[in-house]
């Protein structure tokens, strides 16, 4: 089973095709998966990272739960940049 993935601490920023990703999550796992979901999105050139993982020496692993979280990234459905703004 997949460990949830709270982004409820996450704010995203997209100005002129640059995506910034803001707040806290609670893996470095999760900072990693983030990132690379907002590059896939077509249109994006460039993405600046600036979450933070809640706890101090996370892993690939979830603290709480001992499970890894992953998504493959062939299920993510890439999507003009058009599509996410307001």
């Amino acid at each position: 089973m997949l460990s949830p993935l709270d982004t409820n601490r996450v704010k995203i920023v997209c100005q002129q095709n640059i995506v910034t990703l803001l707040g806290e999550v609670q893996s470095k796992a999760a900072v990693f998966f983030l990132e690379r979901v907002a590059d896939r999105i077509l249109g994006v050139r460039s993405v600046n990272n600036r979450l933070k993982a809640k706890r101090a020496g996370a892993t690939a692993r979830d603290a709480a739960t001992n499970e890894y979280i992953s998504i493959p990234m062939n299920e993510i459905d890439p999507k003009p940049i058009d599509e996410f703004l307001v």
